[in-house]
C-alpha cells in the first residue's frame, strides 16, 4: 500500500468518515485486500496440506527447513546449477558445438530468454498506469513466485529439482500475453512476437524429435507383461520402478515403493508419493511380488525375504520374486 498517496494523506490529516470511505474504495486498498486474502489462502493451504493430506500421503514438513551451509556448498555453485537447470529446461544443450544445430538453438534460446524477461519488465513498469488489477496481479504473482522459489533453492537445504519451476514458468505465458495486449508500438509486437513464437516452435520440435526416438520404458515392458498375464496386481519395488509400473499398467498393477538406497532392509516402506493404505495388513490378499532390477537383486541377494520367494521372471534386466500371500512381506514392513 502506498502510504504517500493523496487519499491516505487526506485521511491521516483529516480522519473523517467521508475520507475513510474514499480510502476504502481506492486502488491501494484493493491491492492490499488482494494481498491479505492471498496470504490467508496460503496459510489455509498449508494447514490443509499439513493436517489432512499428510494423513493420507507422506509430505515433508516445511518446519524442518534449514539454511544451507555455504562452507560445504558454495552459493555461486548453487546459483550456477539453478541457472543451468533453467536453461536445460528450455532445451539448452550443454557443451554443444556453437555452429551445430544444437549450438544455434542454444543462441536462440538465450535470445528467447532475454526477450521474455524484457516483456515481463516492461509489463511490470506499466502495471500502475495502464493495466487493470487482474493483469497487475498476474505480473506480480509471477515475479513473487519466481523469487520465492529461487530463494528457497538457493538458501535452504531443500532438494533442488529443476522441474519444480515448471508451474512458475507457465505463468510467463499470460504475462507475455498481457505485454502484447498493452504494447502500443506495432514494430515491437511483430519483432518480439516472431522471436517468441519462432523459438518456442523450434524448442518444441527439437524436444519432440529427441524424445520420440527414445523409449525409456522398453526394458520394463517384459516384466509388466508377465505381471498382467499372471494377474499379479499387487507388489513391491524400488521408488523409481513402483509408481511408473502402476502408470504403465493403467493402474491395474499397484506397486508399493520400498527400498531406501541407504537402507540395508529391502522392505523398508518409502511413503513418499504413496497412499498409506498400501501398508495396511488387510489392503491386499492373495499372491504378491517383489520387482527388482538386476543390480538391486545383487545388492539384496542375502536378504531373507528374497530367499523365501520364488524367482518367477528374469529377463536379465528385471527380476520378479513371487509369493503366495502378502503376509510374508507385511511382516517385514512393520
Amino acid at each position: 500500500m502506498n502510504f504517500k498517496s493523496e487519499l491516505f494523506c487526506d485521511y491521516r490529516t483529516n480522519s473523517t468518515n467521508n475520507n475513510f470511505k474514499k480510502l476504502l474504495h481506492s486502488k491501494e486498498v484493493e491491492y492490499l485486500t488482494f494481498g491479505i486474502t492471498g496470504a490467508f489462502i496460503s496459510v489455509c493451504g498449508y494447514l490443509f496440506n499439513d493436517n489432512i493430506l499428510a494423513k493420507i500421503y507422506n509430505f515433508p514438513s516445511y518446519s524442518g527447513f534449514q539454511f544451507i551451509d555455504f562452507h560445504t556448498e558454495p552459493f555461486f555453485s548453487r546459483l550456477g546449477n539453478m541457472l543451468s537447470g533453467l536453461l536445460e529446461l528450455l532445451g539448452f544443450s550443454m557443451q554443444a558445438k556453437v555452429f551445430s544445430f544444437s549450438g544455434i538453438l542454444n543462441i536462440l534460446i538465450l535470445v528467447f530468454v532475454f526477450t521474455v524477461i524484457f516483456c515481463v519488465v516492461k509489463t511490470a513498469k506499466k502495471s500502475k498506469s495502464i493495466l487493470n488489477m487482474p493483469q497487475s496481479f498476474a505480473v506480480y504473482f509471477l515475479i513473487a513466485s519466481f523469487a520465492l522459489n529461487s530463494l528457497v533453492f538457493l538458501f535452504t537445504g531443500d532438494t533442488f529439482v529443476i522441474r519444480y519451476y515448471i508451474p512458475v514458468i507457465i505463468l510467463f505465458v499470460p504475462v507475455t500475453a498481457i505485454y502484447f495486449n498493452s504494447e502500443k508500438i506495432k514494430f515491437n509486437k511483430i519483432i518480439l512476437g516472431c522471436i517468441i513464437i519462432g523459438v518456442s516452435f523450434m524448442i518444441g520440435f527439437s524436444t519432440l524429435s529427441k524424445f520420440s526416438k527414445i523409449d525409456f520404458n522398453i526394458d520394463r515392458q517384459g516384466a509388466i507383461q508377465y505381471l498382467e498375464e499372471n494377474k499379479l496386481t499387487f507388489g513391491y519395488a524400488s521408488y523409481w520402478n513402483a509408481n511408473i509400473v502402476t502408470e504403465l499398467s493403467n493402474g491395474t498393477i499397484e506397486v508399493v515403493s520400498v527400498i531406501e538406497p541407504t537402507d540395508p532392509k529391502i522392505t523398508t516402506p518409502r511413503l513418499w508419493l504413496a497412499p498409506k493404505s498400501y501398508f495396511e495388513n488387510d489392503y491386499h490378499t492373495g499372491k504378491t511380488f517383489i520387482l527388482l532390477t538386476k543390480n538391486e537383486q545383487t545388492q539384496y541377494k542375502d536378504e531373507t525375504i528374497l530367499q523365501r520367494g520364488e524367482i518367477a521372471y528374469d529377463d536379465g534386466k528385471y527380476v520378479i520374486y513371487e509369493y503366495e500371500s502378502n503376509d510374508i512381506i507385511n511382516s517385514n514392513t512393520q
